[in-house]
């Protein structure tokens, strides 16, 4: 693949060609809902406008989905004064689309909301969605170990295996990098709700702002909500009822019980989080860092992809987009900033899948998102669109451009390059 002459015309085509729908800040959305860039929100009362990302969450027809009702709370946009509700218009865009596909295979058509739709008990501590700003990590997770608990009876149902534990375990999560867990938990929950109900629901948008417990307890909502449709369904009857969780539990807790429920969910999806998946994530976190790269005062031409190497493990790209992560905490720190820190299971280091992999490369993406939010001048990153097939040696390929595209910022910024091994078997 060419690189452009220069970071001006990378910042006009892209990676994957010209960009000539995206004019400006507004931006279109893609066929299947899924948010192409940034896109400014007017607020009727005058206050300020914010953008919401360009995070792909949309793979192939795994079509997601978002209750209105379980998503009042963070479907918004942070204005001067109070939160402003906005509509994503998903609902639209994803029953169209699903419906072309199941006429184009043969598969029947997808079930309507209003006919499968579960509501979902409100917070066991009584703390109301109502006030946002009263729900803490404790309600997250107990939402978490609810969701949790009915994917163990789905699994005992279709005679799945216990699956592995998650791979690894962070420290100092802060609300915003669970929110990108969260959206991977609910892609899987909507995935599974499509697969074994042909339901369609929308799914979350990823947000330009902070997040607060109370978004992401709205988006784990929407994928309990997309678990409890399965378990009609399949007539399940068995009633788990929610536990509360200490008030002292951190958004760390939180965050490491939702990897966990994402692995556990995956688990029972027969379209399992492949490597074209984490393919279209890569390809986000290299656009969002190609944004920062074009600012670059007299700086240089965007790097070209490195030569394709085969015979990659996903073992491999992990080892990459770990040297990758360090790289972005320097960046992050040289600006004031910091990324949470995590341990890797070393024994299980060799079993590396693709779930796993999404995972880190989703972290990834949220965290350069917040590092892009700090330098204003930096352009809306293009949209990563789903590639088709891809193996792990190609998503190599990418996460080495995305190295090389982070290195020039590293010494652009006067960031000094640490001594990274080529594998890194501890993390940093």
């Amino acid at each position: 693949m060419a690189s452009p002459d220069g970071d001006a015309a990378a910042a006009e085509e892209g990676l994957d060609g010209p960009r000539s729908e995206l004019a400006g800040l507004e931006r279109a959305r893609g066929d299947l809902g899924c948010v192409v860039g940034y896109r400014e929100i007017p607020d009727p009362a005058g206050g300020a406008v914010r953008k919401i990302s360009n995070r792909p969450h949309c793979c192939g027809i795994a079509i997601g989905a978002k209750s209105p009702r379980a998503h009042r709370v963070h479907e918004r946009v942070q204005t001067k004064s109070e939160p402003l509700a906005i509509r994503a218009h998903l609902s639209e865009t994803l029953p169209t689309a699903a419906l072309l596909i199941c006429l184009l295979t043969g598969i029947s058509a997808p079930a309507s909301r209003a006919a499968t739709e579960r509501v979902t008990p409100p917070p066991v501590s009584g703390r109301r969605l109502s006030v946002p700003e009263s729900i803490l990590p404790a309600d997250v997770l107990a939402r978490v170990e609810l969701l949790r608990e009915n994917v163990d009876l789905l699994r005992h149902y279709m005679g799945k295996p216990t699956p592995p534990v998650s791979l690894f375990r962070v420290e100092s999560a802060r609300p915003f990098e669970v929110y990108s867990q969260a959206l991977n938990l609910q892609l899987r929950a909507n995935r599974l709700a499509f697969e074994q109900v042909r339901v369609v629901r929308n799914e979350s948008i990823p947000l330009m702002i902070e997040a607060r417990p109370a978004d992401v307890f709205g988006v784990i909502d929407s994928a309990l909500a997309a678990v409890l449709v399965v378990k009609q369904d399949l007539g399940i009857e068995t009633a788990v009822a929610e536990k509360q969780q200490p008030d002292t539990s951190t958004p760390s807790d939180v965050f490491n019980a939702t990897i966990a429920a994402g692995s556990e969910i995956n688990h029972l999806l027969d379209q399992r989080t492949s490597p074209s998946d984490v393919f279209q994530l890569v390809t986000a976190a290299v656009y969002t860092a190609a944004a920062l790269h074009v600012v670059i005062p007299g700086g240089p031409s965007r790097p070209a992809e490195p030569t394709f190497e085969p015979n990659k493990m996903p073992s491999d790209v992990y080892s990459r987009m770990r040297r990758c992560f360090t790289l972005i905490r320097l960046l992050a720190e040289s600006k004031g900033g910091a990324t949470l820190r995590f341990e890797i299971d070393g024994e299980g280091s060799q079993r590396v899948s693709p779930n796993d992999v999404s995972d880190l490369a989703s972290l990834i993406v949220e965290e350069l998102t917040h590092l892009h939010r700090q330098v204003p001048s930096a352009a809306a990153p293009v949209r990563a669109h789903y590639p088709g097939k891809r193996f792990p040696a190609h998503v190599y390929q990418r996460v080495g451009l995305l190295e090389s595209i982070l290195e020039d910022l590293m010494e652009a910024w006067g960031v000094p390059m640490p001594d990274l091994p080529a594998a890194m078997p501890t993390p940093d």
